[in-house]
């Protein structure tokens, strides 16, 4: 019931965005020069190679984790996601909890801005958008958080920050007791290893090639499928 999610391109150290001509680009600093499509009002993200990275096909993966995410947690005050690229995701864990407070992270500057240039993340006040390297702002967190989702890449691999154990320690801290993380392991399940160090209850998701898992701690109550 889950769509493929692929992250492609080299990194460069461009920031320029060509809006001139179509089709347009953009360069970023780890994800080389990714591709932008607009229909009608909607702007998508491609990788260079043409693979979807915050298109409305991603949006449909991340509407279904969501959607099942909530049968277990129906009210959320805090979310964190980890690569949100041009901010679309905020908005669909929004439409899920709506007096939640979403925190964003991401290493792009250049799509942060770009997404609010073009309008993919609106203001909010329940927005709080951060450029930068997850591994240097999650120490600076404070609190715990409903949802945590994870979805970091560097180009077509999972970020090497996703198997860093002291990452890991201090992303599972923040997730609240009763509270979930998603990760985002694409075809890389070996990723999710040392996770499970802090997670008890575990359960995979697929769709065709893309693989996601749900990781909760001991206080989570579980909808009939979560093992």
């Amino acid at each position: 019931m889950f769509l493929r999610l692929q992250y492609t391109g080299k990194a460069d150290r461009g920031k320029i965005v060509h809006m001139a001509h179509a089709p347009h680009f953009v360069s970023t600093i780890h994800n080389g020069r990714m591709r932008l499509k607009q229909t009608g009002n909607r702007w998508e993200l491609f990788g260079r190679d043409g693979t979807d990275q915050a298109t409305d096909y991603t949006d449909t993966m991340w509407t279904l984790v969501l959607e099942y995410i909530k049968r277990g947690i129906p009210h959320a005050e805090r979310a964190l996601i980890l690569g949100i690229a041009m901010g679309r995701t905020p908005h669909l864990v929004l439409h899920q909890w709506p007096k939640a407070r979403v925190t964003g992270i991401d290493w792009e500057p250049a799509l942060l801005d770009l997404g609010r240039t073009l309008g993919v993340s609106k203001q909010d006040p329940r927005f709080d958008f951060m450029a930068g390297d997850a591994q240097e702002i999650i120490p600076r967190l404070e609190g715990h958080f409903d949802v945590v989702l994870v979805d970091l890449f560097d180009g077509g691999k999972v970020a090497k920050a996703v198997t860093d154990p002291d990452f890991q320690k201090r992303c599972a801290h923040l997730v609240s007791p009763s509270g979930m993380m998603c990760i985002n392991y694409f075809n890389q399940p070996k990723v999710v290893k040392g996770w499970t160090a802090f997670f008890p209850k575990r359960e995979d998701i697929t769709y065709k090639t893309n693989g996601l898992a749900l990781l909760a701690g001991n206080e989570y109550l579980p909808p009939d499928r979560f093992l």
